[in-house]
């Protein structure tokens, strides 16, 4: 397995409100989207000035008519670019009314990296697809006419339903590990739309599981809004997840024509990183669970101005701890740590039931184990060797 990305952050939190910068981690990579640096100028200033920032274009806006007319997205330079058949058939105006102004904005605003534009699809048998593909190519050419040494990361938007299919998984890495892409980008963003982690089938894990190991075999990977199942995947790859403090865990295509934002009341949940869940104030009294938390936010160290804010922070700095154990961590041994880890939460969460008949879910690490598991077996550079073997022998 590769350790060319070993480096990589594992976790990289979005930033929305005051609690990453608050939180006093020193974060060597922070995401923000788009309309964020427009609508929250204020706290992007402060975040560039403290982090090295990624940039989400959140071009897939343009597709959804609620999404592009928020006030916040139509502060961006490329709001107007909605005349999506053009963008898949006509090359100038895809250049110079989505890819130009794209690029502008990251480099302008003081991205560390760039995304190329993208759209959003859930299958790969669409214009969507071959669109996608088409705004990498021009993007690595208008990167490099620029004379920038900023690193291009190739935007993947699929779902998890897709990548049930083994021929899918191998045909969007064929794609996209083509020279003519690979060689110009130093890494790949991954979206897997509507994934939510928690509740996702065994093969739907595996297959994400499966596509971001594939894809990570000598370039970084970055997969976007992902809760603790991107533990799993930095130990299968290498990868690095993001979400945003406490929340923010899934990449829904399916809300976005909608007007219903699900959110997580803080002041009634909590995350609870022994069970790799959140769970509600009722379960974690004294008269229940009792839980307690040692970190410096629970301890009172932070001046939170708020129970809200107090428990973000919280997550962050459990978050941070997790992670630290992990970058120390070989391949093996992460697996190894993560399916002990998730065997005690399992077993803590079965001493809560059968105490105090606690609403507590396992059923997702039971699932994410399999996937450790079964991810244990896998080496497709040495399949790939071994086929090249064979078939000098034939001849």
């Amino acid at each position: 397995m590769s350790n060319e990305n070993s480096n990589k952050p594992i976790y990289i939190p979005k930033v929305i409100n005051h609690e990453i910068i608050d939180s006093g981690i020193e974060y060597p990579l922070v995401i923000v989207d788009a309309h964020s640096v427009i609508h929250k100028s204020k706290i992007f200033q402060e975040t560039s000035s403290t982090f090295k920032v990624m940039i989400d274009p959140v071009t897939h806006h343009l597709q959804y008519k609620n999404k592009r007319e928020t006030t916040s997205f139509q502060g961006l330079p490329y709001k107007d670019t909605t005349d999506i058949g053009r963008i898949h058939a006509d090359p100038t105006y895809r250049l110079d009314n989505l890819v130009k102004p794209v690029i502008d904005f990251q480099i302008e605003n003081g991205a560390a990296l760039i995304v190329a534009p993208y759209l959003c699809s859930e299958e790969i048998h669409s214009s969507v697809f071959n669109t996608n593909i088409t705004l990498v190519s021009e993007s690595i050419t208008n990167l490099r006419s620029r004379g920038s040494g900023l690193p291009l990361y190739a935007p993947i938007c699929t779902s998890a339903r897709a990548l049930k299919e083994q021929t899918t998984i191998n045909a969007i890495v064929d794609f996209y590990t083509d020279e003519s892409i690979a060689q110009h980008v130093a890494g790949y963003y991954v979206m897997i739309a509507d994934f939510n982690d928690e509740s996702a089938d065994p093969d739907e894990l595996l297959g994400v599981a499966n596509l971001v190991y594939q894809l990570s075999q000598g370039k970084h990977v970055i997969v976007k809004q992902l809760g603790a199942f991107g533990y799993v995947l930095n130990a299968v790859s290498n990868c690095s997840f993001t979400s945003s403090p406490a929340g923010g865990e899934v990449f829904s295509l399916k809300l976005m024509n909608s007007d219903f934002t699900p959110r997580r009341d803080h002041n009634e949940w909590m995350y609870v990183p022994e069970l790799y869940d959140y769970v509600n104030d009722f379960e974690l009294s004294e008269e229940r669970i009792g839980y307690h938390c040692d970190c410096a936010s629970c301890a009172g160290q932070f001046n939170a101005e708020s129970k809200t804010k107090q428990r973000k922070i919280h997550y962050l700095l459990r978050r941070e701890r997790e992670v630290q154990t992990l970058m120390r961590m070989s391949q093996h041994e992460k697996i190894d740590y993560l399916l002990n880890s998730f065997s005690e939460a399992i077993r803590f969460a079965n001493e809560c039931i059968s105490k105090y008949g606690s609403k507590l879910v396992t059923q997702h690490i039971y699932r994410w184990s399999e996937v450790l598991q079964r991810a244990r077996t896998w080496n497709f550079q040495e399949d790939e060797k071994e086929l090249e073997a064979f078939l000098k022998a034939l001849d």
